[in-house]
C-alpha cells in the first residue's frame, strides 16, 4: 500500500471511529516516516532472531518485474537460504545489471549482511550462462569472495 492510501485508510478509519479529521495532523511524510523506522526494526529483530549457525544452502533466481512506478521494469535478484527447520529470505536486490558479477556480489553482500558466510554450504540456481559461466559466471565469484568451495545444486 502506497504512502497515500495509507493516509487514505487511517483518515476513513478515524472518521468511521467518530474523529473529526479535519483537526487529525495527517501528513503523507510522516506516515513514510513511521513505516521506514518500523520496516527497519523489524527488519533488525528477524535479524536478531536468525539461527543461522547450521550448515545452509542459499538459493537466487534473478527476475525482471515492473518497477513501483509501474513505468519501467527492473532487474531484481531474490536471495533465500534453507536449512535444516529454516527458510529464510534475505534480499530482494535490485540489480545494476544482469551479469554474473552483479549477482555473486549481491549474493555475497546478503550473506556477509546476514552474517552466514561460515554456515553457508551450497547454493542453489537456474542454469543461465551469467550463473554457470566458468570464468565470470556468478557461482565462480561467489566461491572465490567467500574463500570456499560450495556444493552446486543447479
Amino acid at each position: 500500500m502506497s504512502d497515500c492510501k495509507a493516509v487514505f485508510v487511517i483518515a476513513e478509519t478515524a472518521k468511521s471511529l467518530g474523529q473529526n479529521i479535519d483537526e487529525l495532523a495527517l501528513s503523507r511524510d510522516s506516515i513514510r516516516r513511521q513505516r521506514v523506522a518500523h520496516r527497519g526494526q523489524r527488519s533488525a529483530g528477524i535479524k536478531a532472531e536468525f539461527q543461522g549457525n547450521i550448515p545452509l544452502v542459499v538459493h537466487w533466481d534473478g527476475k525482471m518485474i515492473p518497477h513501483l512506478t509501474g513505468k519501467e521494469k527492473v532487474d531484481r535478484l531474490p536471495v533465500l537460504v534453507s536449512g535444516k527447520r529454516v527458510s529464510q529470505l534475505l534480499t530482494v536486490a535490485k540489480l545494476p545489471s544482469r551479469t554474473g558479477e552483479a549477482q555473486a556480489a549481491s549474493v555475497f553482500r546478503a550473506i556477509e549482511d546476514w552474517s552466514i558466510a561460515d554456515s553457508t554450504r551450497a547454493m542453489c540456481f537456474d542454469t543461465t550462462s551469467s550463473n554457470t559461466c566458468r570464468i565470470a559466471g556468478a557461482c565462480v565469484i561467489l566461491e572465490q569472495k567467500l574463500g570456499k568451495e560450495l556444493l552446486s545444486l543447479a
